[in-house]
């Protein structure tokens, strides 16, 4: 027998090998169907990888010495990095999902199949199979063929009540996985990932398949939600596994019978214990039989359960399994270029979460004609929640919520209750949950909060949630932070805690639990979601201004590369749900995050950046929505108006729309000059900036006019008045400047006398 530690070793290696081998045969499987020829060396590649998979398999069930297992390790490691190295050889021709076309990708593989590299690799994967083939002959570790038995009369048992989707999509990599996870030690699987993400389907297309290899002389199906189902469970299996003779008085006799028989069973058995998503509920190793004929699936979202088995992570679907199962479900056209252009949109904005595709899938196909695949993401940002609770009945991924009357998003409600919300820390720890909300779920940094505490702890009263991340001295505590994360982690409600280059710790939600956690907060007339969304919006102000360099005459906000891309998704994402909220958010702007200066405005600071980065359109849009909803009535609103007027004319000038910003200019200088005096600095400044327009346009007279009109006020009583309440950009010096320009231009005959004239108003 070999050592344990060194069979966990091999068992380890074997599963590691599996997954990769598997990841690669089905990289080269994805673009063989309908879509490219493969060149021979590949065609043979995916055949030895496939061999190899099954020998690994047949291997890792195998019992050998602890010098075999020794031996075994460092053969198992050169194949390890053999099949690293061709994982990067594809990707070196490949590019990734989503990024070429169909044409792009027959030639990435034209050109690998001619790679004298692959050849050779060909080669040693032929090699290294045979190698292993006659190490398990001489090792005398091949299996014997199973003998009939006369157990229970040789009759199988099936007792699984539930049944698989009428039609399986995608996941043939957790299937070569969940097998060789299940030939390994200690021949335990655990599925974990977030609820929808398809871990019971994959569970029960694992049993209908090996129902039909018949590879096991029992298959069992528990619910283990809680101590009571899993009681219930077993009570039932002791019907199917007892004899004519045998005598089970009670309920816990019944419970004991299986637990004994499936312990003892000489037969290959596999018990599935499903929906294990609260450890603290049941000890649930009571209900895991030990024995060397036995396999258990255990599916479950929280992460603490892995320790109890061979950890399978359970994500989203591969894009191109994601739209496969939503035109199957929707029994959508796969030929039709808009359903595969618009279903791509939708499955990538459901996160390729099974269930939520599936959903959406079926929501199309129940409302063919009526009901647009290219109108669905309008349909569900205005009405997730009404979608996602009337579906169940008619979905096949959705046999729970079935069941139990729930929707989609009260899975997730069940793990918020983990938290213990009725205390006072499970309380702050939901508050900082249900912020989360209002980001982009992706790349979500600590440095958004640490920033806007430090800014803000002396001068603001802080939400109390902030205490969960501060230490005794009142400085933020990165470990505190980072500890939370990952415990929100092993709940499946945060994915891929991190640190980033900065040494930060960052993560990620799935959309969906972000759509979720808005939903919740904007129900009945709670301003629980208005609150957060302007207290998110306030942590992104200020840390886009902290961002903020004065650089000569070119200001601006600099930043990395990446972290500027994640904080303009940020802001980009916080556009895409507004409009969901529309009402709550009507004249609730501007809003501000410090003193009266006008880069203390949140949306002010979110179009300057924007503009800055150039997504001039979406800066433009914000800038209206301000500019309407802003008012008068104090010096500090006044700023901020004044500097939004100038927005609307740089947006609509930096994508050449120049007739346009010369409209909306005319208008922004009737408005401050019935509002405040057609001699006003704010007045003059959109006078400018009409002027500009115009010479932009080629209307030179027009901008000559109104520049000396703007200049003519430059020693008015009311310009010099104004001039001091507010700082104007530009000033009348400037008029001058772009003066003369248009009268070089016009080549006008009056140039020599005006000109002097005009410096000598100007500047006295």
């Amino acid at each position: 027998m070999a050592d344990p530690i060194s069979a966990l070793g091999v068992s380890l290696n074997v599963i590691q090998l599996v997954t990769l081998a598997a990841a690669l045969a089905s990289k080269i499987w994805k673009f063989t169907d309908e879509r490219a020829t493969l060149p021979e060396n590949l065609e043979s590649i995916k055949q030895r990888l496939d061999i190899m998979i099954f020998t690994l398999n047949d291997l890792n069930t195998s019992d050998y010495s602890e010098d075999a297992a020794h031996s075994l390790e460092i053969f198992l490691a050169g194949i390890d990095r053999k099949l690293t190295k061709f994982q990067q050889m594809l990707d070196e021709y490949l590019p990734a999902t989503g990024a070429s076309t169909i044409e792009r990708l027959k030639k990435g593989f034209q050109s690998l199949g001619k790679d004298s590299r692959v050849m050779e690799f060909t080669e040693q994967l032929s090699k290294d199979v045979d190698h292993l083939t006659l190490f398990i002959m001489t090792q005398g570790l091949k299996k014997p063929t199973r003998q009939p038995t006369n157990h229970l009369g040789g009759r199988a048992i099936y007792e699984v009540a539930r049944r698989g989707v009428a039609k399986f999509v995608g996941r043939e990599e957790h299937m070569v996985v969940l097998d060789a996870a299940l030939n390994s030690a200690p021949r335990v699987a655990v599925l974990q990932g977030m609820g929808g993400q398809g871990k019971t389907q994959i569970a029960l297309e694992y049993c209908r398949r090996a129902r039909l290899a018949k590879k096991y002389n029992a298959i069992l199906w528990a619910n283990a939600s809680s101590e009571q189902s899993l009681r219930e469970s077993f009570e039932s299996f002791s019907d199917a596994l007892k004899l004519a003779d045998d005598s089970l008085v009670d309920s816990d006799s019944r419970i004991r019978f299986t637990k004994s028989i499936l312990t003892d069973w000489p037969e290959p058995w596999l018990l599935i214990l499903d929906n294990f998503d609260d450890p603290s509920k049941v000890d649930i190793r009571e209900y895991m039989p030990t024995s060397e004929q036995g396999c258990i699936i255990l599916t479950a979202r929280s992460g603490e359960v892995r320790k109890l088995g061979n950890h399978i992570p359970v994500t989203g679907m591969t894009d191109e399994e994601a739209l496969d199962l939503l035109l199957t479900s929707g029994k959508l056209d796969k030929t039709d270029e808009a359903n595969i252009t618009e279903g791509a949109t939708i499955v990538n904005r459901l996160g390729n979460m099974p269930l939520a595709v599936d959903l959406a899938g079926t929501y199309l196909g129940g409302r063919a004609g009526l009901v647009r695949v290219q109108d669905f993401l309008a349909r569900y940002n205005a009405q997730a929640e009404v979608i996602m609770q009337i579906l169940p009945g008619v979905s096949d991924y959705s046999i729970d919520m079935r069941q139990n009357g729930t929707s989609i998003f009260a899975t997730w409600e069940l793990m918020v209750q983990l938290l213990e919300p009725h205390t006072e820390l499970g309380a702050q720890k939901l508050a900082f949950l249900n912020v989360l909300g209002f980001f982009n779920s992706k790349d979500i940094s600590e440095e958004i909060f640490r920033i806007y505490y430090m800014q803000k702890k002396k001068t603001e009263e802080l939400p109390k949630w902030f205490h969960l991340f501060i230490d005794n001295r009142e400085e933020w505590s990165s470990p505190a932070f980072e500890d939370f994360v990952a415990q929100l982690g092993t709940m499946s409600l945060v994915e891929h805690p991190s640190r980033n280059d900065a040494g930060h710790v960052q993560f990620s939600i799935h959309p969906l639990i972000s759509d979720w956690l808005r939903i919740r907060q904007m129900r009945g007339t709670s301003n629980l979601g208005l609150e957060n969304y302007q207290l998110s919006a306030k942590m992104l102000a200020c840390y886009i201004t902290s961002k903020y360099v004065e650089f000569l005459l070119q200001p601006g906000f600099r930043m990395p590369f990446r972290e500027q891309n994640s904080l303009t998704s940020h802001l980009l994402f916080r556009e895409s749900f507004r409009d969901s909220f529309q009402d709550s958010f009507q004249s609730r702007t501007p809003i501000f995050f410090g003193d009266s200066e006008p880069m203390h405005c949140v949306e002010l600071v979110f179009i300057m950046y924007l503009y800055d980065v150039g997504f001039s359109t979406d800066s433009l849009r914000i800038a209206e929505r301000l500019w309407d909803s802003c008012g008068i009535s104090t010096i500090q609103t006044r700023r901020v108006k004044r500097a939004t007027g100038a927005y609307l004319w740089h947006n609509r000038c930096t994508i050449h729309s120049h007739a346009a910003a010369e409209k909306r200019m005319r208008e922004v200088a009737e408005f401050w000059s019935q509002a405040l005096g057609p001699a006003h600095s704010f007045t003059l400044e959109a006078e400018y900036y009409v002027a500009a327009s115009l010479s932009y346009l080629g209307d030179m007279d027009g901008a000559a006019k109104l520049y000396r009109g703007i200049v003519s006020h430059a020693d008015s009583d009311e310009w010099k008045q104004s001039c001091e309440q507010n700082v104007w950009f530009p000033r009348p010096e400037w008029s001058l400047v772009e003066l003369i320009y248009v009268l070089g231009a016009q080549r006008s005959p009056n140039i020599k006398a005006e000109v002097p004239a005009v410096i000598d108003k100007v500047l006295w």
